[in-house]
C-alpha cells in the first residue's frame, strides 16, 4: 500500500480554578499523491461549582487532495459538537448527562468511528453509599445508564439501551455485580457476524444479564469471571468472560484472559462459537523504565495481534513511548481467495510529552 504519515498535537491550558482547562488538538493523516486528512478540535472543561463541571468540545475535519476522490462535504456537516454536565462525586449521588451531534460529514482520518451522522443522548446516574465500620462491605453502588442514538438521516432512533446495575465491594476488594441490558436495534441493512450466521434487517429488543465476580486486591493470583445470558438480536447468547492477574514479581505482571460466546439462532438455523484469547505481560526494571506487551487471538478471524509498548520516563511530566503494533495471518489459505500475507499489519508509533510550567 501507498506509505502514510500521521500526526497528533495536544494543547491545555488551566484556567480559572485547579480543575478547569481549555485546550485544542490537531491530527493529520498525509498519503502519497496529496489526498490529506486534518481534524481539529478545541475544548473546554469548567467546574462551575461544587462537583458540578460542564464539558463543551467542537471538532471538525478536512480532507482534500484527490479531485477524482468524493470526499465528504465541508462546513458545519463536517463538525460534531459535545457538551456533557457532570456531578463528580463518589459518596452519594452523582450524574453524567451529555448530548453529542455528529455531522454526515465528519470523518477523521485517525481512530476508528463506529458510527456517522447521528445525535445521540446519554445519562448515567449512580447513588454509592459506605456502611461504616460495622459493615462487611465498604461500599454499595447502584447505578444506571441510558443511550439513544438518533439517526440524523430521517430521525429515527438508531440504537436504544437501558443498562441498570447493583454492585457490593467487601472492605478486601472483592466485587460483585448484578446487571441487565435491554437493547433496541434498527437494523438498516443485513450484516455478517461470522461465516454462519447473518443479522437480517429489522428491528430487535433484547434484554440479557450479567453476573460479575471480582477477586480481592490482596490475593497473589486475582481471578474475574462474568457470565451473561439473555437474548441476541432475534437469537440467544451465553457468554463467559473470565481474566486473571498475577503479580509475580515487583517488577513483572502477567494479565490473561478468555472470552467465549456460544451464539444460538434456533428460527434461522444458524449458529456459532467464538473465543477470544488474550495475554499481557508489565515488565519495570525502574520507576523510569518500563515495557507492556500484550498478544491476543480470534477464533473467528483467525488473528493473532501483538502490541508492544515501552515508556520512558525522563523525568515528571516527560514521557518518551515507542510503540509497535503487528497482526499476523495464522490461516492463510482461505479457499476461493489469494494467499493471505503473514503479516496483516505492521506499525511503529512515536510519543512524545514535555509538561511546561511556568
Amino acid at each position: 500500500l501507498p506509505s502514510e504519515n500521521f500526526g497528533v498535537l495536544r494543547l491545555r491550558r488551566r484556567v480559572l480554578n485547579q480543575n478547569s482547562f481549555v485546550g485544542a488538538m490537531t491530527t493529520s493523516r498525509l498519503a502519497s499523491g496529496g489526498l490529506y486528512n486534518l481534524t481539529y478540535g478545541i475544548d473546554g472543561q469548567f467546574r462551575v461549582y461544587g462537583d458540578e463541571y460542564v464539558t463543551v468540545k467542537w471538532l471538525q475535519t478536512l480532507q482534500g487532495g484527490n479531485e477524482d476522490r468524493d470526499l465528504s462535504p465541508g462546513g458545519l456537516d463536517a463538525g460534531r459538537i459535545v457538551v456533557d454536565w457532570t456531578r463528580r462525586r463518589l459518596n452519594g449521588l452523582s450524574y453524567a448527562n451529555s448530548f453529542v451531534w455528529s455531522g454526515e460529514g465528519y470523518n477523521p482520518g485517525m481512530g476508528f468511528e463506529s458510527r456517522n451522522n447521528f445525535s445521540r443522548g446519554q445519562s448515567n446516574l449512580n447513588y454509592q453509599w459506605f456502611p461504616g465500620e460495622e459493615s462487611r462491605f465498604r461500599r454499595i453502588w447502584l447505578g444506571a445508564q441510558t443511550n439513544a442514538w438518533i439517526r440524523n438521516s430521517d430521525d429515527d432512533v438508531d440504537t436504544g439501551q437501558i443498562m441498570p446495575f447493583l454492585q457490593f465491594e467487601t472492605k478486601p476488594g472483592a466485587r460483585l455485580r448484578l446487571s441487565t441490558n435491554t437493547t433496541y436495534e434498527d437494523v438498516l441493512d443485513p450484516f455478517s457476524l461470522s461465516d454462519e450466521a447473518v443479522i437480517p434487517a429489522g428491528s430487535y429488543w433484547a434484554t440479557e444479564a450479567a453476573v460479575e465476580f471480582g477477586s480481592p486486591r490482596g490475593w497473589p493470583v486475582r481471578p474475574n469471571l462474568t457470565i451473561t445470558s439473555g437474548q441476541f438480536f432475534d437469537g440467544d447468547r451465553f457468554a463467559v468472560k473470565s481474566s486473571f492477574n498475577w503479580a509475580a514479581s515487583k517488577h513483572l505482571e502477567l494479565i490473561g484472559g478468555w472470552e467465549w460466546n456460544r451464539i444460538r439462532f434456533q428460527d434461522r438455523d444458524q449458529s456459532f462459537d467464538s473465543n477470544l484469547l488474550r495475554m499481557t505481560a508489565r515488565g519495570a526494571i525502574n520507576t523510569n523504565l518500563s515495557l507492556d506487551t500484550f498478544v491476543q487471538f480470534n477464533s473467528l478471524t483467525d488473528r493473532l495481534t501483538t502490541n508492544a509498548r515501552m515508556r520512558y520516563n525522563v523525568q515528571e511530566g516527560r514521557d518518551l513511548w515507542l510503540v509497535w503494533n503487528e497482526g499476523v495471518n495464522t490461516e492463510r489459505d482461505i479457499l476461493g481467495l489469494p494467499r493471505l500475507p503473514r503479516t496483516n499489519a505492521r506499525t511503529l508509533t512515536v510519543k512524545y510529552t514535555h509538561t511546561m510550567v511556568r
